[in-house]
This record gives structure tokens, sequence and C-alpha cells, in this order.
């Protein structure tokens, strides 16, 4: 009843906006190949899985191909979304001012530090306009005659049975489905409005726990440039980003890859949020403001979040209270236990960001408080020695960013509550017309505590760390492209799997290829080495070795006319963790991209061979997968994997998508451990979403 109640409510509100005067949109088109890059990377460096939530990332593009930038009017923070470096965007910025507006966007190619894979991957972003004044006033009826909606359904289930559904007593309390709804309507590019609803395998709907439908909701309302120095003002849940990410960065931050010179986070402090982290967010109000050399941000929220609830006595007469033994960050609430964590604690949060700005230099004091209802205390175990516990967060930071010609500089520093330090500064160095470095120094004191951190680091945590990246770009020839970093590393306490202080260094080297306009290929050479926890030896501690991860890769992408297109990869990985324990693993795949000629179908496939000694050989790839979704799975062990992607638009508004993969293993044990054991040799999961568009 409550079911055929809300998809009512939605279809009702749906055909109620086709009765506005609205102006209807086209369907968006796809990312970039240089974004599946990014995401791939990200993966890569954090071991995320499939689950990961990239629909800030992804809701970030996809709002610039339907309101692309003005590259005519354009500033250095509309600019800085994420692709360019800040290289890229001075130079932009610079040619702009000495040869005067673009004719069109082709003329990119004469700008330093412009290649043709940068071109084609910012062209959806970009448009060519006049130096129109941005009209501040807009009326209720302006805004109402513009404004468009959209309404995305998703639906997605593991077709094979799982454990945690079979066992009736401790088993999952709901079932195998899991639904995504979002709706949003923007307006002129200046508002936006949106709700979001989530449903996790596993969890109850409409039941149980979950008797108002979804297991996760959120809510949004952002007004944007609604006067000359409100840049934004937001409502209900929302994203803050400080600085380089040392003590608040929401969403999506940046990450080793072979995109060697992107390492600076981007400048954009506050941004409505429509994602389903049901922890890195803030629910309450916030605003943005901008003067000629001034601006101010700032915020305060109020949110219930997961958190392990232990009671404890506290005096001989048997007293006790109640504290947190842990944040819980997944999002799941499938079983009793993880129920009664589920918003078990409230967080209360204020914060805010004053900058100085001037030509091309920029400074910003920040500060963010964070308190609990329950004072938090992690666990006695050694690696929790220098870690937070209380119930009261401060962190304050300054951060800064000067460019001159081929000089940049930015960085911050930050200091919690008992005045432990972190900071990290960056250099990007042009060296000529065809070559450009960066480098960037980190220390995070093993103390430091920074709740809603999230920087340019090896672990992406914000304690315990001091290290030193350099990488080079070099442009050989004309489509010719060479990419290397190299990063060095050291953890002054214990860390995750290792139990003593460690080491490590990482680099990269690519040397890629572009045809015009048709595709590229490139080899790539990744290894990592990185002290372990082995407990094999009769000690009475586990000793701390070093583990050596190397993968060597081939990748050949080619478009054959406006049909077709098709990418080859091969992949090899190497694991070393001591003398006599290495494995090593293969990955080759093919895809095959359709347009199919004369109707409104797309197609993408890929077939996949893989073969690994173990679990520590994994190779991670991107696949393709339905709007704001991504898939990027571990291949181990030994079998194959098949795709197929179907995206019909031959209905007016609407897009009609369709995914069906399986993963055969030529092995026992089935697939997963515990509750999401799989028995059997196949695991198959489908993927249908609606996008209507009004």
């Amino acid at each position: 009843m409550y079911q055929k109640n809300i998809w009512t409510l939605v279809i009702f509100i749906s055909f109620l906006g086709q009765f506005c005067h609205a102006q209807t949109d086209s369907i968006p088109t796809e990312l970039p190949n240089q974004i599946e890059e990014i995401i791939e990377n990200f993966a890569i460096e954090s071991e995320a899985d499939s689950d990961f939530d990239f629909n800030g990332l992804t809701d970030v593009f996809q709002d610039l191909m339907k309101n692309p930038i003005n590259i005519n009017t354009a500033t250095y923070e509309e600019l800085d979304f994420g692709v360019l470096s800040p290289f890229q965007i001075q130079n932009l910025l610079t040619h702009r001012k000495k040869n005067g507006n673009f004719i069109e966007l082709y003329e990119l190619q004469s700008v330093n530090d412009f290649d043709l894979k940068t071109i084609k991957t910012i062209l959806p972003f970009f448009k060519i306009g006049n130096n129109d004044i941005i009209k501040r006033n807009l009326n209720a009826k302006i805004l109402l005659e513009n404004g468009n909606s959209e309404l995305l359904t998703r639906w997605t289930r593991i077709l094979q049975p799982q454990k945690g559904y079979q066992d009736i007593e401790n088993g999952y309390l709901g079932d195998q489905n899991q639904y995504f709804l979002k709706y949003k309507w923007t307006s002129s590019n200046r508002i936006q409005a949106g709700l979001t609803a989530e449903k996790d395998r596993g969890e109850e709907f409409f039941s149980g726990s979950n008797k108002n439908g979804f297991d996760f909701y959120s809510a949004h309302l952002f007004l944007k440039d609604i006067h000359p120095n409100i840049k934004g003002i937001a409502l209900g849940d929302f994203g803050v980003s400080f600085g380089q990410g040392l003590i608040l960065r929401s969403g999506f931050a940046r990450s080793k890859g072979s995109n060697v010179l992107n390492i600076k986070n981007t400048t954009k402090k506050l941004s409505p949020y429509s994602s389903v982290n049901e922890f890195a967010f803030f629910r309450g109000a916030g605003f943005d403001l901008d003067f000629k050399t001034m601006n101010l941000t700032g915020f305060v929220s109020t949110k219930q979040i997961d958190g392990n609830i232990i009671e404890s006595d506290i005096t001989d007469l048997g007293d006790t209270t109640l504290f947190i033994s842990s944040f819980l960050a997944s999002g799941f609430h499938r079983t009793e236990s993880e129920i009664e964590d589920e918003k078990s604690t409230q967080q209360n949060s204020v914060g805010f960001s004053l900058g100085y700005k001037k030509n091309n230099f920029r400074i910003n004091g920040n500060f963010i408080y964070d308190r609990f209802d329950q004072a938090f205390a992690p666990s006695s175990d050694l690696s929790n020695l220098y870690r937070f516990s209380g119930q009261e967060v401060y962190n304050s930071s300054l951060d800064y960013s000067y460019y001159f010609g081929n000089l940049h500089l930015f960085g911050e520093a930050a200091l919690d509550a008992n005045q432990n330090l972190a900071y990290s500064n960056g250099l990007l160095l042009g060296l000529g017309k065809y070559a450009n470095a960066s480098f960037l120094f980190r220390h995070f004191d093993q103390a430091f505590f920074s709740l809603n951190g999230q920087p340019f680091s090896e672990t992406r945590r914000t304690n315990n760390e001091t290290g030193l990246y350099s990488g080079i770009s070099i442009k050989l020839f004309k489509n010719l492209r060479f990419d290397a970093y190299f990063d060095l590393w050291q953890h002054e306490w214990l860390r995750s799997r290792a139990d003593a202080p460690s080491i490590g260094e990482e680099w990269l080297a690519k040397i890629s290829y572009i045809f015009y306009k048709k595709g590229e290929i490139y080899l790539q050479y990744r290894s990592e080495t990185k002290g372990i926890s082995n407990q094999e030896f009769d000690t009475n501690f586990a000793l701390v070795l070093p583990r050596k991860r190397e993968s060597f890769r081939i990748h050949f992408a080619h478009k054959l006319n406006k049909q077709f297109e098709w990418r080859n990869r091969a992949e090899w990985s190497f694991n070393k963790n001591h003398e006599n324990d290495n494995s090593y693993g293969f990955l080759i795949y093919q895809d095959l991209i359709w347009n199919v000629p004369n109707f409104p179908l797309k197609v993408k496939s890929r077939i996949s061979y893989f073969e690994t000694d173990d679990f520590d050989a994994r190779i991670y790839t991107f696949e393709n997968d339905v709007l704001n979704s991504f898939s990027i799975p571990p291949y181990f062990d030994q079998g194959s994997r098949f795709y197929i992607y179907l995206r019909y638009t031959g209905i007016r508004n609407i897009s009609i998508e369709g995914r069906f993969a399986n993963t055969f293993k030529d092995i026992e044990g089935g697939f997963g451990s515990g509750k999401e054991l799989i028995e059997g040799k196949n695991k198959s999961d489908v993927k249908i979403q609606i996008q209507w568009k009004f």
C-alpha cells in the first residue's frame, strides 16, 4: 500500500510538471574519457570498490554539460571545476586577455598546454558567448518559465542468492533490491532544488525500521548568483570545501594519477548535495559572499549520524555512561545491529572562511567546530594512541595561492584543538613551452585530527604522514606526451596493516599518443612499495616488511567511424611481499561501442579474461555503467567477465538505460564472504534506469 502511494505521488508530480511552461533540454552527452581515468585512478589509490558514491563528481560535470561555461567571461574559479590544471587555466585567461574573445572553441588549440585530448575533454563544458552582464534580479515568473525538471529512478539487483538473505534468524531484514530516486529542478542556472532517496540491498522498504519508504533521504535548495555579492546560498543538505582539504573537504578530492599536474584541489567552497553518502555532508544552511577583494563563506549544520555506542562503567558503584567507539560511514542498515547504530548520535557543526584576494594572490582563514552529544572514545589499541577522544573537535587553517607567469604556489597549514600541526604546500612550475612540473610536500602530525579532512596524501587521512610528491609532463611531439610522478612518504607511527613505523614510495610513467579525433594509445607502468605487517614468522609481534606492487598496462582506443568505437586493454600485475611470497595477475578486455545508425540506441559491451594468484595481485578497471553510476570492481582469481549496456532515447525527453553483467570464476569457494557469500561460479547483476526531463 505504501509503495503504491509513493510511486503514485512521484508520477503525479512528474505529470504536473508537463503543464508548466518549461523549456525542454536535450539529453546530455556522456562524460569524456578523461573523467573515466580520474575515477579509475581514485579507485586504485583508495582501493574503493564499485559501491563508492561518485554522484557528487558526476553531478558537477552533468550540470556543466547542461549549462556550459562561457569561455569569454569565465573567471579562474569557474574554470577550476576539476579537469584543467592551474597552468592551463592561467594560460587560457592570459591568452584571452592578450588576444581578445574566442570566436570558436577550437581556437583552444592555440592556447599553451592545451593538447587534443584536453580540448576534446572540455568541449562539452564550454560555450562561446559575449561579455554579457548577468541579470541579477530575476522575478519568480521568469524563474518558473525557465525551469527544468529531471526525474531519475534506478533499480539494481544481484541475481544469485546470497547467504544474508537465506538466513532467516541472523540474516538481512530486507530484500536484494536496491532502489535509487532522484528529482532535480533547475532554473536559469541560478536556482536548484532536489530530492534524493536510496534503499541499499538488504535494507527494509516501507516496513520495519523504514516505514516511511527509503532508508536515506536528502533534500536541498541552492541559490547561485542572485545578487552581485551573493555567490551562493544553501538550504537543506550541502557540501563545503576549504583550502586543500586539511580540515574540510566534501565530495571528491584529488588523488595520484596519470594527470600528474592536477594535485591542487578545486576552489569551490559551497555546493548543493545530491549524493547518497550518508556521512560526508552537512544539513542546515550556508552562504557564500563575494566582494571586490574579500569573500566570506559560512555554515551551520545539525544531523544524526551512525556510530557504535558503547556502555561503560565509570565508578565502582556501577554507574555507566555512553560513548562512541567508532563512526560508521557505510550507510548500511540491514541487520538488527546496524539498525541499532543508525542515527545514534547527533553532530552539530559550524564553520566559516574569510578570504582576501588581489590580482594573482589569494589567502583564506578557515575554521570549523564539531560537537557530538556523546563523547568519542576509540579502543585502547596501540594504533589509537594518538587518536582523538572527546566530545568536541576544533580545526583552523590558513590556505593560500599565488601565481606569477610560469610559477604557481599553493598550500594550507592547519591546527587542531591540541595544537597539533598539519600542512601541505605545492608548486607548479613551467619549464618552457613543452614541459611542466609539479611538487607537493606534506606533513601531518601523528596526533592531528580532522573529522572532515580529505587531503592529497597516500592514505587519504590527515595524520601520521610526511611525504614529497613530484611530477613532470613533457610534450615530446604534437600528439605524443610523457607523464610521470614519484611519491616518497613515511608514517612515524602505526597505521592500518602496519604495526610499526614504515616508509613507502610510488612512481608512475605513462607515454601516450593521441590520434586526431580518432583515439589514443598509451603504455603505463606503476610501482608502489610500502610496509605491511607479516605474521608468518615466529615472533611475538608482526614484522613490517616491504610489499611491492607493480602493474604494466597497454591501452588502445580507436573510433572507426561515427557508429563504431573499440577499446582494448592488457594489464599485468606483480605483487612481491617477500622473497618467497610472490603473486601475479593478468587482465585483458575488449570493448565495443556502437551507435546504432538511424535508431536512437547506443550499445556498450565488454568481454574480459583475468587470472591472478591471489587478491593482492588484483587489477582495477573502469566499466561503463548507467548515468551517475560507476562500476570499478577488482578483478582477481581466475575467470571471465561480460557486460552489456543499452541506452535508448527514442521517447521524447526520456532516456532508458539497462546493464547486465556476469562474472564467471573457474574456482571453488564462490564470491564474497559472510552474509555476502554467493555459492557457485557465477555472479550476475542487473540495473535498469529511467531518466525523464520535462
